[in-house]
């Protein structure tokens, strides 16, 4: 351990006083005192030191002052020659007059050094020699303050700071330019924050100093010259904060904020600079450059530098950075639809949404119908909603895609039912007439709902007179009535009577009978199924004979038996005729025809020629000859009956023309029919047998593929030998066991004779057929009444 002598020791300690002017704190009371910081001085200079003059090349020499002015007590100075000759070279440092000095000959080159390491050792720098010296003065100082010059030297001086030996920073500097052997003017700054580190394990510590050196090399002209080393405060350059990082919308003023602090209270003057970085393309105008609080307006998205820049008049000006990123501005959207509907196409009160720049907007529906079902899809103008909650969701894309972002906003929507109104038009018609067709007037069906109404009454064919309901029912295929509320007006249905008309048959009658045969007939344009006819006579002066009687309808037919109450004059009286419905279905009416009373009735009636023969197809002549009692013709107009019985039946009605009634007879069936005339009461009959016509032409007829009812007519005759069957199904009549017993055929006809059994009964049947090879006509008639029509077939005739 280094022995430290008493003389030394009162140096440092003087030395750490002079440091401690530094700490305005440090006062022998302790008290604190407010008085302005006084610099470290390393050295003054004031001490002179004796010139050391070097002209051996690779020697050094060195020589050590001590003076309680210098920075630990002691100043070492040295010469190292590093030239080759000794010719002319001298190589020279000293302090005098104030301030150290440094030269050489023409030859003469080397390295000076100037030590503060706290002792008198010249041979070896002590790193830790000045014991600690806090150079900051508690923060207060900042760095050194060099009073020096030179005059041709082309190297740097380099200042040495050790905190030990593998802690310490460097700093160089070239001295301003004086002229030779002149004292420096000068100063030069160094600032600590300037200083190098350069130690094998970092940089000085300037609160904690050990040791400062000053070095150079010189190799032409004179060498450095300094005369006060202290430390000083610097005028440093304000601190810069550019704030940020800062984001906005394109087009939109962004707010920036900068910092700026000087601790020297220089005037500050600052301006904002851009950038556009990263392949950006956008502009921007700073509103206010030279303000620390400003906005900025960039005309493209994208990232921009921004550099603030703070100039304190003194030190170079000193520049902080921010990045800038400028978004898609989002476009403002206006968009107040309303929040209930009632059911119906969309339109432009819901999809009318605007936006601040140019651009389209789409729209979405999501929802859950009234019925449940989630549905969801586009939505534009004509789109209908069925009834349920919805949310509407509008779509804005700009059409600068670049600088504006698209923007979605939803809204909520209730959609409500829509009011479907159905009236029902009134109808009347007639008790027994079809149901009209009814109609009415459906109103507030949206566009392109397929709902109609049908119309539907209770009322039948038959139901009585009265009022009936009419009511709708609204056919619905897609299921659109979840949408709507239904208000109905029914229709009524008014069922009036029928109009009826009666037609009452004129009647004649003896002046010796006391009771007469009286008809009528009721019409309608539907069948009259109901009701009854009263009837009545008068005689010319309007006196009523007999009593009137009711009769009941039966087919549309009214006969009754009228008692005159007795004998009637010869002559003519009125029959009244009343029909009327007590149902009042039908609605009554009258009707009047003419009672004729003759003279007592015919004596005789003879029908002619009597007993007759003939052959189906022939026309026969019935006369009917009827003669009073005197033998005499019977007035004219008398009316004679003819009925046919048997095989053929028919009642026929002639009048007398000279007391002889004529009637034409044709029979559809062979056989016997008995032939009955009637005038007055006396009747008298005879017979007329009908001959089956034998067969004549050559014939093959063959009906096939008949529409039912008709399954099959064959029939063959040839040379007068008929064959061949008939068969006819239907549910009206069954033939069967059917024979043909005579075809007599001409060229596009034929008439088929034949016997059947129907019901296990024997009956006669005809068949006309008419046609040629493909269409024709068959008709089926049958001796028990039944007549099939003429029916259209396809068939196969070929007559001759």
């Amino acid at each position: 351990m280094r022995r430290v002598r008493p003389a030394m020791l009162i140096r440092w300690m003087l030395a750490l006083l002079v440091a401690g002017a530094a700490f305005p704190w440090l006062t022998a009371g302790g008290s604190t005192v407010a008085a302005e910081p006084q610099p470290i001085i390393i050295d003054d200079f004031s001490t002179p030191q004796a010139e050391i003059a070097n002209f051996q090349p690779g020697t050094r020499a060195a020589s050590a002052v001590t003076d309680e002015g210098i920075l630990g007590g002691v100043r070492v100075i040295s010469a190292e020659h590093t030239g080759t000759t000794t010719v002319n070279s001298f190589f020279w440092v000293g302090v005098k007059d104030g301030y150290y000095y440094s030269s050489r000959q023409t030859n003469g080159q080397g390295n000076g050094a100037i030590w503060w390491h706290g002792n008198t050792n010249t041979n070896t720098l002590d790193p830790t020699g000045l014991g600690g010296v806090d150079l900051t003065g508690g923060g207060y100082w900042d760095g050194f303050a060099l009073v020096a010059g030179r005059n041709v030297l082309l190297y740097e001086v380099v200042v040495t700071v050790y905190t030990d030996g593998t802690h310490y920073s460097t700093a160089s500097f070239m001295p301003p330019f004086i002229p030779s052997s002149s004292e420096p003017q000068e100063t030069v700054r160094l600032p600590f924050a300037g200083f190098t580190a350069a130690g094998a394990d970092g940089g000085a510590d300037f609160s904690n100093v050990g040791a400062i050196t000053i070095t150079f090399f010189a190799t032409v002209g004179y060498g450095p010259a300094i005369s006060l080393f202290k430390t000083e405060r610097m005028n440093v350059p304000p601190n810069v904060n550019a704030g940020g990082p800062y984001s906005g919308s394109v087009l939109q003023p962004v707010s920036i904020a900068g910092q700026v602090d000087d601790r020297d209270d220089d005037t500050i003057t600052t301006t904002w600079d851009w950038e556009a970085v990263g392949g950006t393309s956008g502009t921007c105008i700073v509103a206010n450059a030279s303000a620390l609080t400003t906005t900025v307006t960039c005309t493209g998205v994208g990232t921009y530098r921004l550099t603030l820049t703070a100039s304190d008049g003194v030190n170079s000006p000193v520049t902080a950075e921010a990045s800038l990123t400028i978004n898609q501005e989002s476009p403002t959207i206006t968009w107040n639809p309303p929040t209930s509907i009632t059911y119906g196409p969309l339109g432009a009160t819901e999809l009318g949404a605007t936006a601040s720049v140019a651009g389209s907007f789409s729209y979405h529906y999501d929802g859950v119908t009234v019925d449940g079902r989630t549905v969801s899809g586009p939505a534009g103008i004509g789109t209908v909603l069925d009834v349920g909650t919805y949310t509407l969701t509008a779509t804005f894309t700009p059409d600068d895609t670049t600088n504006y972002s698209s923007v979605e906003q939803s809204r909520p929507l209730q959609v409500t039912p829509a009011t479907i109104s159905v009236h029902v038009n009134n109808a009347s018609r007639e008790y027994y007439h079809p149901n009209p067709t009814f109609s009415g007037t459906l109103t507030g069906v949206v566009p392109g709902d397929a709902i109609t109404a049908e119309y539907t009454t209770t009322a039948t064919l038959a139901s009585p007179i009265g009022q009936y309901p009419i009511t709708p029912t609204l056919s619905d295929p897609d299921d659109r009535l979840i949408n709507y509320n239904v208000t109905v007006s029914n229709g009524r249905l008014i069922i009036t009577a029928a109009q009826t008309s009666i037609t009452v048959e004129d009647s004649v009658m003896t002046s010796t009978a006391t009771s007469v045969e009286l008809r009528a007939t009721v019409t309608s344009d539907v069948p009259v199924l109901a009701g009854q006819v009263t009837f009545s006579l008068t005689d010319g002066a309007g006196n009523e004979i007999g009593t009137p009687s009711t009769v009941q309808l039966s087919g549309g037919q009214a006969v009754i038996t009228f008692a005159t109450g007795g004998p009637l004059s010869t002559g003519t009286y009125t029959i009244h005729g009343i029909y009327d419905d007590p149902a009042r279905n039908y609605a009554g009416s009258e009707g009047q025809a003419t009672l004729t009373v003759n003279a007592a009735g015919p004596a005789t009636v003879t029908l002619m020629p009597g007993n007759t023969v003939a052959t189906v197809g022939d026309r026969i002549t019935e006369t009917v000859e009827v003669l009073d009692a005197g033998g005499r013709p019977v007035a004219d107009g008398s009316v004679v009956t003819l009925k046919v019985s048997g095989v053929n039946t028919t009642t026929l009605t002639a009048t007398t023309v000279n007391g002889r009634a004529t009637f034409e007879l044709e029979a559809v069936f062979p056989g016997v029919d008995t032939v009955t005339a009637e005038a007055g009461g006396v009747t008298a009959s005879a017979t007329v047998t009908w001959r089956e016509p034998p067969s004549a032409g050559a014939a093959l007829i063959l009906v096939i593929n008949p529409p039912r009812p008709f399954a099959l007519v064959t029939a063959i005759s040839l040379w007068g030998h008929p064959s061949g069957t008939v068969h006819y199904q239907a549910p009206d009549l069954k033939l069967q066991s059917s024979k043909i017993t005579s075809v007599v055929a001409t060229k596009g006809s034929a008439m088929i004779f034949g016997t059947a059994t129907i019901a296990g009964q024997p009956v006669v049947f005809r068949v006309d057929v008419t046609g040629g090879l493909r269409d024709g006509t068959v008709r089926l008639r049958v001796s028990n009444g039944f007549d099939s029509g003429v029916v259209r077939v396809k068939i196969t005739l070929q007559l001759s």
